[in-house]
């Protein structure tokens, strides 16, 4: 500058500096505080609203009818999951490119209902299950299927403004913007010391702030690289195993799905109670074991077993089997379908070799997999020392825009509170584009970490119960009404197969001397080698 700033003009630089730097931590620190604090909120009001669905599902059981008990607050809910089906891969199985009939007011809300639906997660603990209605016929008006079941994932918007909406409203992202927001502050703050510096006119303060430019320059030369490289390569492992998850999730359905495919396709008897009987032990079995897979990721699965006896998914005399078990619970489970399965074949009840040993090993595995990819990370010193480097390369390079402006080489043209002006502008847009790439990549790394956390791109745990208990609900019955398919069909032929009428007999004795060999002249007998279809016979 030409001349030296005014007492009023340096008290100026001073508080805006000052200001700027305060609101900027306040940002920082408060954004930390608060994702603390409300991480307790949210843990305390899933404790409360835990023990609320326990109560309402110990009054539902007192009172409960045979069959499925809907709750009212269920109802209305399902009315909005249907209303929402065509939004993404649910239970009307609806296409999601749908969405982009919508305006984007109803694109965010669709977003929005989905968060709820994870959060809320009632579909699965919303009835009871019961041998009487698992044994109704098809064709019963009585019989009440489980529920439908929400998206399994919330559809992706096609409008930018909504997904420009969607980072604001994930938590983690919101807070890395937040942070960007405090460091630009920050280093305006720093943008305005320096004005102040370089117009105090201290030829010993310029020097220092040449120096310091010129190190920094040549430290962020060097340096810029390995930090990058390590959030990207980073960020490119978690989506991968975000990824690797949604698959491991459709797998365990497919072991689950198969079983039961398998199982209630080769019913021999399926009149008979007894195999009914087998065949809802099977289902419950079945799902609790599905269940017991998501129970630390599902907010309102009972956290104890006797809390499944009321869903009527075990009984209490085999909770009393399965407690000793502890945190092997799910594996003996797994045990039990394969013994329920050797008992329906030991006892002709379903055929023979039709499910093979290894669907129960797969199934054990797969679902074993589930719980091991909370564990299958990087180290923790990876992540600890990433999260320092990435940190030390933003807050280089905020320190180096507050610094790169030399105000000694402008005059005064303009003013030097309006150069101060079009600076700190200048310097709090680029600061704040730099801080936020970096942040928002780690926070998408954090975010990423648990694929089932409530937000807009977990997997809703809640549509993948509910998915799979209707198809087991629905093959393993699905020979209850054979009897009534084989009324169309045409009987079995027992009958003896004639000899073709010009075939003579290949040595024929004369008319008057019996044959020589009955064998050798008797018309062959063919058997009926036709099989049922319906029966397997």
């Amino acid at each position: 500058m030409a001349t030296k700033l005014s007492t009023a003009l340096v008290t100026i630089g001073l508080l805006a500096a000052l200001v700027q730097i305060a609101l900027g931590l306040g940002l920082v620190f408060r954004s930390s505080i608060w994702r603390m604090l409300n991480k307790s909120s949210k843990a305390a009001y899933s404790m409360a609203e835990a023990a609320a669905d326990a109560a309402a599902n110990v009054a539902a059981q007192v009172g409960a009818p045979p069959g499925i008990d809907m709750e009212k607050s269920t109802k209305g809910s399902l009315k909005r999951l249907s209303s929402l089906a065509d939004l993404g891969r649910g239970s009307l199985e609806a296409s999601a490119d749908s969405i982009v009939s919508l305006t984007p007011v109803k694109q965010f809300a669709a977003f929005q209902e989905f968060k709820r639906e994870c959060k809320e997660a009632r579909v699965f603990t919303s009835h009871v299950r019961s041998e009487e209605n698992f044994g109704r016929g098809n064709c019963d008006a009585a019989l009440q299927m489980p529920p439908v079941y929400p998206a399994e994932r919330a559809a992706t918007p096609k409008s930018i403004l909504v997904l420009y909406m969607i980072l604001s409203d994930t938590t983690p992202l919101y807070s890395a913007i937040k942070d960007s927001l405090g460091a630009s502050l920050i280093a305006n703050g720093v943008l305005a010391l320096g004005w102040v510096a370089t117009g105090v006119g201290r030829e010993s303060w310029l020097v220092y702030l040449h120096l310091i430019q010129t190190q920094i320059g040549a430290l962020l030369n060097t340096f810029r690289f390995f930090p990058s490289f390590l959030v990207l390569g980073l960020l490119s492992y978690s989506v991968s195993r975000w990824q690797d998850w949604l698959v491991n999730c459709h797998t365990v359905q497919a072991r689950l799905h198969d079983i039961g495919t398998t199982v209630g396709g080769a019913v021999v008897t399926p009149d008979d109670p007894r195999t009914r009987a087998l065949l809802f032990r099977l289902y419950r079995h079945l799902n609790t074991v599905h269940a017991l897979t998501y129970q630390s990721v599902h907010p309102k699965l009972p956290r104890q077993l006797d809390g499944f006896v009321q869903l009527g998914l075990l009984t209490p005399r085999e909770v009393e089997k399965l407690k000793p078990m502890q945190n092997k619970v799910r594996d003996t489970l797994v045990a039990w379908v394969g013994g329920t399965i050797e008992l329906l074949i030991r006892e002709g009840r379903v055929r023979e070799l039709a499910v093979g040993n290894m669907m129960i090993a797969g199934l054990r595995g797969i679902c074993a997999r589930h719980h091991d990819l909370f564990v299958r990370n990087m180290p923790n010193v990876w992540f600890a020392v990433a999260k320092l480097l990435v940190d030390y390369l933003v807050y280089l390079q905020l320190l180096q825009l507050a610094l790169l402006l030399d105000f000694s080489q402008y005059d005064e043209s303009g003013g030097p509170i309006v150069l101060l002006l079009v600076a700190s502008l200048i310097t709090f847009t680029a600061s704040f584009l730099v801080a936020s790439a970096f942040w928002m990549a780690w926070a998408m790394v954090t975010l990423l970490h648990n694929p089932f956390q409530a937000c807009g791109d977990s997997y809703n745990s809640d549509a993948l119960l509910g998915s799979t208990e209707r198809q087991l609900f629905a093959v393993l019955r699905s020979r209850f009404d054979a009897s009534d398919l084989d009324g169309d069909l045409p009987r079995a032929s027992s009958q003896k197969a004639a000899p073709p009428a010009s075939a003579p007999p290949a040595s024929a004795p004369p008319a008057s001397a019996p044959p020589a060999s009955a064998p050798a002249t008797a018309p062959i007998v063919i058997e009926s080698a036709s099989i049922d279809v319906v029966t397997g016979r």
